[in-house]
């Protein structure tokens, strides 16, 4: 390969703040950050760019498939890990725990199916569970205590655990960058639609799953 060879594929290094937004898209990717336009700019715009390069340079050497999805202004990318079996496997599906995917797919419901849009804070999305969800609330409460590994009773003292396990799914989701996260309120992201690649079947009858996991 001669230098010119060399140059062109590492041409993402020679960029104007090229060696800056290197760095932070490995700390990114490594953490199964969603990038996009929305939630990084500088760092989508500077992938976007050398997207081919990139993703051969993550393939080789860091074992992470870049993987694109969306479209127009609801583009994105995440990270896939190449595991020792040569398989792909999801970092956030890795990570999150069970608990925490529950909640996310009630917030697809909430958001996108019911159409919540009104829907920006966490307060709000409890008391949508606790007031405006009568039908499907004790299947939920359940079911966080059940994906905890616990065998107690609901009670109120659950229902504040289970605030505090919202919040903590919220800084989650934050962290993968599905939605933006500022103190109490939220805005959900184009990547939160990531969900939907992993879960379809779950969203699309997600009543009758909740009922059908308590049983």
């Amino acid at each position: 390969m001669d230098d010119a060879e060399i140059t062109k594929k590492y041409d993402f290094l020679e960029s104007e703040d090229g060696v800056v937004l290197f760095s932070q898209l490995v700390e990114a990717l490594k953490k199964g950050t969603h990038i996009q336009y929305d939630g990084d700019k500088a760092l989508f715009l500077y992938l976007d760019k050398y997207i081919d390069n990139l993703t051969a340079y993550f393939k080789r050497h860091e074992n992470i498939s870049i993987v694109p999805s969306g479209s127009g202004n609801g583009l994105y990318y995440f990270p896939l890990y190449l595991s020792a079996s040569g398989r792909n496997y999801s970092v956030e599906r890795s990570s999150l725990p069970k608990e925490h995917i529950l909640i996310a797919l009630l917030l697809y419901k909430a958001y996108y199916i019911d159409h919540n849009i009104e829907l920006t804070s966490v307060k709000k999305f409890l008391t949508l569970i606790r007031v405006d969800m009568p039908d499907l609330k004790k299947h939920v409460q359940r079911l966080l205590v059940k994906a905890k590994g616990t065998n107690e009773r609901f009670t109120e003292k659950n229902e504040n655990q289970i605030a505090a396990e919202v919040q903590r799914a919220f800084r989650n989701f934050h962290k993968l960058r599905w939605i933006d996260l500022k103190e109490d309120d939220f805005i959900i992201l184009p990547a939160f639609q990531r969900i939907t690649r992993e879960f379809a079947d779950y969203i699309n009858h997600i009543d009758e799953w909740f009922k059908n996991e308590e049983a």
